[in-house]
């Protein structure tokens, strides 16, 4: 894929502080002239980005006051740790790299600036994912097949394949996908959008895993739904592969 032709950034950084022992990288608040508010910024001098590196640099040499100290997270709790010990073990199964794929086809989807193809490709893994589910559950795979997103949710749920929380997360992601998807604009940035995310961040938070970007605002939609999107699709990978023991939403 051709990479965006890097533009000048205009740009001011406050708040940096220190994000790892090595201080290889820098945490900060930056609010960049072509962005409509102040967004978290990791800053690292290997950075793939020219500003990004930049803003490391800039950062290091003093030209944004003192540099906080770093603070070591706080221990896991034991279930913690094995939850996400889990996760990374998943990580290295045929399933979990089968998943990572589909993440990375995804994430060319962001990067195509497409909300539309965002959505539909979201909606098209996960209906995939419950198809499996429901196929495990004796569900025939050209019932399965004839079943619409949302009658999948639906009968997932009432065979008791999906959680209650999953049920209702999907059934918000499945509401930002059509209201996106027909959308005359095609954008997420609608007052009813805007609502159903929140919504959606509400519903997930507390999950293993799910880092949800409340700092960003509401100006940033698109985020919260590949952050649910991403954590949902593992979560039903898992469920289909029970095995691994990643319990991801419950």
């Amino acid at each position: 894929m051709t990479r965006p032709k890097q533009r000048n950034l205009t740009y001011t950084v406050r708040a940096p502080k220190w994000n790892a022992a090595d201080r290889s990288s820098i945490n900060c608040l930056v609010t960049f002239k072509h962005l409509p508010s102040e967004v978290p910024f990791t800053a690292t001098p290997h950075d793939c980005e020219p500003h990004g590196r930049e803003i490391y640099q800039r950062i290091v040499a003093g030209e944004f006051g003192e540099i906080a100290p770093f603070e070591p997270p706080p221990p896991q709790a034991p279930m913690l740790q094995e939850a996400h010990a889990a996760l990374e073990a998943f990580w290295q199964t045929p399933q979990g790299k089968e998943l990572a794929s589909g993440i990375s086809l995804h994430n060319e989807e962001v990067a195509s600036g497409s909300s539309r193809g965002i959505v539909t490709h979201a909606e098209a893994i996960l209906s995939d994912r419950l198809a499996t589910l429901l196929i495990t559950a004796g569900i025939s795979p050209a019932a399965a097949e004839k079943m619409t997103f949302s009658g999948k949710i639906t009968k997932a749920a009432a065979g008791g394949a999906i959680s209650a929380k999953e049920q209702t997360a999907l059934d918000l992601l499945k509401k930002i996908r059509n209201e996106v998807a027909h959308e005359k604009a095609g954008t997420f940035y609608t007052e009813n959008v805007r609502l159903l995310a929140n919504s959606l961040q509400s519903c997930l938070s507390g999950c293993t895993a799910y880092k949800p970007t409340t700092s960003l605002s509401d100006k940033w939609i698109d985020l919260i739904f590949i952050d649910a999107y991403s954590i949902l699709n593992m979560s039903l990978e898992a469920r289909a592969n029970p095995g691994l023991n990643a319990r991801i939403v419950s």
